[in-house]
């Protein structure tokens, strides 16, 4: 591997890392958005040697010269369903008045193209093919040539991660994916009114099939984010992910950022697991999370919920297509999720200059609310039709700025904060519009928690210039992980936002943290923590207890502290660094600790 960056070259040899291949090669910007999140600097990284991934990933994210290392996570699907005959469908269409929706528009009539990123989509389902995505360029290209430049050669129905062909049916090998994926396709778009099967939610709409299965992990989604990424990249509006994991992905955070930065909207399943862990991709900030009710608009007891869902749809006996044109029953926030991506893509199609966001938003503001769920399922089951004919508001927070006393960017006890917000209207106008900040956290108390101002218009953005200011009182310990929630209010509108900030708490103790990474090359980091303000010498000794450097000689308030060590001009070998701390006002005795580290050129 040989990049511009010789201390680059260097670390990845020394981690086996054997080859650098390019995650996305070509971003094809189908958006007009200007603002197109950037992958281009993010890498699969193979190596060598009988290291675990996780061991080689943190090896490499401990280095300055890597924004971040993980290993590739494997997403699990969320139901498989069985192969009953009996058809049901019309009790939930019911549900969520889709047959009402079905007369404003039908997914035929537009050109939204819904994503199916799952295990395989059996495309050549009679009840399926006259619906799905065709890439035109590469139809009317040249056989073994990537003729729209995309990245990936003949993908002329999609793509399928597992085998690498532009065929995206599910695998012989992975039965369950290519059911879970050819059902979860068949909620969303199979054919209606062709007196064959079944009815998709989005009466037509043009599916994308994306196999991001396991080719031998059965029920396995091993391609999860490159699914998004390759949908948001070819044209994709709604991007439905049916599938989830308990691991906060960084490379699935920047696939999302991406896909919502080109105007798409993606839609996930919260899980099937009956709790409120957060789940992912559902979990992102930028993701509807679906929960399941079920046949009596009650929460299904398999589903997830809490804080972080944004709806529910039906997601029990849900009827739709199996591979190798067969039909069946399934369960589950799978189908939950299938339908709400329909219902989006008929949103998209009536009004063709909303962007996926907006789309969600208007689904998610003309829910039917679930008053014995609240708190648990967002704003309720969704009604088709309702988001169909209602223009609701939807402000939303954008992000935040926090503003500390002493400007060194650390959110300390004892300390005012002034925190300033950025929010914007995705959908109708609205006035009269008050934001209060709120938070269960014991330690902060509010000088101002409300701000108001006289009007926002659609797709309006605005940085307040007032302030929320709360103060800090004293919080012994190392650090605090503090959510916030944000109430926004309107003319007839209602809705809360939630964030989380970290702030440094009040150490219990004095400690002088191990430096990272150890060993270095140039640079390493060292950290400690003051339990009372004291003078603090840092110091650098070589081998022979000889000083070579002095990092910090000063009086430091209470908390947490790190200083970076630049060896540049310094020989490999064994360094040790000493901290004495001394507190001339409560006499409480001096603190020192040594510790060693190891420079390697």
């Amino acid at each position: 591997i040989q990049s511009d960056n010789s201390e680059l070259n260097d670390l990845l040899t020394k981690h086996s890392v054997i080859s650098l291949d390019q995650v996305v090669k070509k971003n094809r910007k189908v958006k007009s958005n200007p603002n197109i999140y950037d992958l281009s600097n993010i890498y699969y990284a193979s190596f060598s040697g009988d290291q675990s991934p996780a061991e080689v990933a943190a090896n490499l994210e401990a280095s300055p010269l890597i924004e971040y290392s993980e290993p590739k996570f494997i997403y699990y699907i969320n139901a498989v369903p069985n192969d009953s005959l009996y058809y049901l469908q019309k009790a939930y269409y019911n549900i969520i008045e889709a047959p009402q929706a079905w007369d404003v528009v039908q997914g035929g009539e537009g050109e939204a193209i819904i994503a199916i990123v799952d295990g395989g989509t059996d495309i050549r389902h009679s009840d399926l093919a006259n619906n799905i995505w065709i890439n035109e360029t590469e139809v009317n290209g040249m056989q073994g040539v990537d003729d729209d430049g995309n990245g990936y050669i003949d993908d002329t129905y999609g793509w399928n991660f597992a085998n690498k062909s532009g065929d995206p049916t599910g695998l012989e090998s992975t039965p369950n994916n290519a059911d879970h994926g050819t059902f979860t396709a068949g909620i969303v778009s199979a054919i209606n009114n062709n007196l064959t099967g079944v009815s998709g939610v989005s009466w037509n709409a043009t599916v994308m099939a994306i196999n991001a299965g396991s080719v031998t992990l059965d029920g396995a989604v091993t391609y999860a984010f490159e699914g998004i990424i390759y949908a948001a990249n070819n044209g994709a509006d709604v991007i439905n992910c049916s599938w989830t994991g308990h691991d906060k992905s960084k490379f699935g955070r920047d696939a999302v950022r991406f896909a919502t930065s080109v105007g798409a909207v993606v839609v996930a399943a919260a899980g099937n697991f009956g709790n409120s862990d957060p789940y992912y991709p559902a979990s992102f900030a930028d993701v509807l999370s679906i929960a399941a009710t079920d046949t009596n608009d009650n929460l299904w007891d398999g589903s997830n919920y809490g804080p972080e869902i944004d709806l529910a749809a039906p997601g029990v006996g849900i009827f739709s297509t199996l591979a190798k044109d067969r039909y069946g029953f399934g369960i589950g926030t799978s189908a939950a999720a299938s339908l709400v991506s329909g219902v989006v893509g008929l949103v998209m199609i009536l009004n063709p200059g909303m962007t996926g966001v907006q789309a969600g938003e208007q689904v998610r503001l003309t829910a039917d609310s679930l008053p014995e769920y609240t708190g648990q399922v967002g704003r309720g089951r969704i009604n088709a039709y309702r988001a169909l004919t209602e223009n609701p508001i939807s402000i939303s927070l954008v992000g935040y700025v926090s503003v500390d006393e002493n400007n060194n960017q650390i959110i300390e006890s004892g300390e005012r904060i002034e925190l300033r917000v950025q929010i914007i209207n995705y959908l109708a106008p609205a006035t009269n519009i008050k934001l209060t900040l709120s938070t269960s956290f014991e330690y902060i108390t509010f000088i101002n928690d409300q701000i108001t101002l006289p009007a926002i218009g659609t797709l309006e953005q605005i940085s307040l210039s007032d302030p929320f200011v709360f103060d800090i009182a004293e919080y012994v310990g190392d650090h605090a992980l503090v959510t916030f929630e944000l109430q926004i209010e309107a003319d007839g509108y209602r809705d809360q936002d939630r964030f989380t900030s970290e702030f440094v708490g009040i150490p219990n103790k004095y400690n002088l943290k191990q430096n990272y990474p150890n060993p270095f090359n140039p640079s390493t980091v060292i950290s400690w923590q003051l339990a009372f303000s004291s003078n603090v010498e840092l110091i650098v000794y070589n081998l022979l207890g000889q000083k070579v450097a002095t990092l910090v000689s000063e009086r430091q308030a209470a908390g947490l502290y790190q200083v970076e060590w630049y060896a540049r001009e310094f020989a490999s070998g064994i360094y040790y660094y000493r901290i004495q701390v001394e507190d001339p006002v409560r006499r409480t005795g001096e603190f020192q600790d040594v510790k060693k580290m190891i420079l390697l050129k």
